[in-house]
């Protein structure tokens, strides 16, 4: 997980659109791709949103590229998080 041992420089969610029966092996292969700092099924306009933490934007796109290769995914949004607070 990321975060472990570091402290990344960008932060950001992906919010996902997934085909419909297909959430159960999206997360399971989402749960193979590193530095994803966690996954949520949601209800709404998106199935899936995961956390991740990067040092660089190319890693980010590296990230984004696997996510939209798996069979199933119809879309993808990248938020990047410019500041968080903690409440």
């Amino acid at each position: 997980m990321a975060g472990m041992g570091r402290i990344p420089m960008i932060n950001a969610y992906i919010l996902i659109n997934i085909r419909v029966g297909k959430i159960e092996p999206i997360v399971k292969a989402l749960q193979k791709i590193e530095k994803l700092d966690s996954i949520a099924v949601v209800a709404g306009e998106y199935d899936v949103v995961v956390r991740l933490g990067v040092e660089q934007l190319e890693d980010l796109l590296e990230i984004t590229d696997q996510i939209q290769m798996l069979e199933g995914i119809v879309k993808t949004n990248t938020q990047i998080i410019e500041k968080e607070i903690a409440v």
